[in-house]
């Protein structure tokens, strides 16, 4: 599994100096790119309970470590990648907020058992060597709550991820995974944890709003599209928050 996740590109490309310093400008430095980081940011916060201890899975450059940083709250930003991190650190720097950056693959987080009351995770799960593995870790470490995302199956991702499928012969673009929410529910439901919120951020494909560069037309059509159902049926991402049942709580022990 070392050699399968050194050779996978959410390794190699993260841990490059020059992505890491770039990242931050090409996701997010335009309008629009700036618009669905506080949309996404404004939901996470709204999800999060109150908390003493959180963790950032996957935080690459700090985007909700930062944000969700709290007075006289314990915040950790982990990621495998040191170069993102930096980023991380230097962000962190600019609005005087002071997180604890660790490098850490989720796949094996370095945490004892309900390290965390509150673990969360954004771009992370669709990424990830072996995605069960991880949720598993996930819910080793959090006490009460998991807030995280993915790509929703039955969406507008399905005809995204064939397009890239077929890009990856001419090595243009990396095929990410989408999951079904019965499966992500099912495989934390392993561990104790069930859902208790979950929202559906668009209908339209993502892509297809960054190459529109229209924030109050995108509003509008998926508005629109929220009214009619069309975004509750066929959303992506998910936003997903499960909490831990009182079994799960109590089996700790049992299961790791």
């Amino acid at each position: 599994m070392v050699k399968v996740k050194e050779q996978h590109y959410s390794y190699q490309l993260y841990k490059q100096k020059y992505f890491a310093q770039e990242y931050e400008k090409d996701r997010f430095g335009s309008r629009f790119g700036q618009y669905l980081k506080t949309k996404e940011g404004f939901i996470y916060a709204r999800m999060v309970p109150e908390y003493k201890r959180l963790i950032d899975v996957g935080a690459g450059t700090g985007k909700l470590a930062i944000l969700l940083k709290q007075p006289n709250s314990f915040v950790v930003a982990t990621d495998a990648s040191l170069e993102m991190l930096r980023v991380a650190a230097q962000l962190a720097q600019q609005t005087d907020k002071k997180i604890s950056l660790v490098v850490c693959d989720a796949h094996h987080l370095c945490f004892k058992n309900n390290s965390f009351d509150v673990a969360v995770s954004s771009r992370v799960l669709m990424h990830l060597v072996n995605w069960r593995s991880a949720l598993s870790e996930y819910c080793r470490i959090s006490r009460n709550s998991i807030i995280l995302d993915f790509p929703y199956a039955a969406s507008f991702t399905f005809f995204e991820r064939v397009i890239r499928k077929f890009l990856q012969f001419f090595k243009t673009a990396q095929c990410y995974r989408a999951f079904w929410l019965k499966t992500v529910k099912t495989e934390y439901k392993k561990y104790g944890f069930k859902v208790v919120q979950s929202e559906k951020l668009y209908f339209l494909p993502i892509f297809l709003h960054r190459c529109m560069g229209r924030i109050n037309f995108s509003e509008k059509l998926e508005t629109f599209f929220a009214r009619i159902g069309l975004t509750g049926m066929f959303g992506s991402p998910v936003i997903l928050r499960v909490d831990a049942t009182e079994e799960g709580t109590e089996s700790d022990d049992e299961k790791f």
